[in-house]
């Protein structure tokens, strides 16, 4: 099993809900087996690890353990949901082309002062997973991103303030090439 630090494993077990099919208001996992696999826990000392995580998620509020049919079954709480939305937004990333299409992808957007704190946390979140700014609010990269850029204007609830568009002529074609290293 790969090392996780604290609270890895975790997050990794609440992203397993994801993997294994629904994100609805209740995401059921039929026992630990899907888990375990996915972890690569082999041995009873790894099992066991899971099977901790599992308790806390459980403490903890994440998750609710049913039996049914004999059977455990797990479900996402609204407030595991939440937190594996944290966990999804922590580790948002655009994925790189290996060829350009030659599109550039821009996002705009004009956050009220009133949410002076948020416009900050998406202007840092959007640099974070990639893009580049070419102006305050302005932002561009030459990856498709319009499901990345959604899932942050959902999670920060600032989905009407968003323009996205994907154009193939701008100005500063040249430097922006420059700085995302394309040719």
């Amino acid at each position: 099993m790969k090392k996780y630090g604290r609270g890895e494993l975790a997050k990794t077990i609440l992203k397993a809900f994801l993997v294994s099919g629904l994100i609805v208001s209740c995401i059921v996992l039929p026992g630990m087996a899907p888990v375990l696999k996915l972890v690569g826990a082999t041995g009873t000392k790894e099992k066991g690890r899971v099977r901790r995580s599992f308790l806390t998620l459980e403490k903890n509020g994440l998750i609710v353990r049913k039996i049914r049919n004999g059977k455990e079954q797990f479900s996402v709480t609204t407030k595991g949901e939440q937190k594996l939305a944290e966990y999804l937004l922590e580790d948002l990333e655009i994925q790189k082309q290996k060829k350009w299409d030659m599109h550039w992808r821009v996002l705009m957007f004009d956050i009220p002062e009133t949410k002076a704190k948020i416009r900050v946390e998406v202007s840092w979140k959007i640099k974070d997973m990639g893009m580049k700014a070419i102006q305050d609010s302005v932002f561009i990269s030459p990856y498709p991103c319009k499901k990345e850029i959604d899932l942050i204007a959902n999670h920060f609830f600032v989905k009407k303030y968003f323009i996205y568009f994907e154009t193939n002529n701008i100005e500063c074609h040249q430097n922006i090439v420059k700085e995302f290293g394309l040719r």
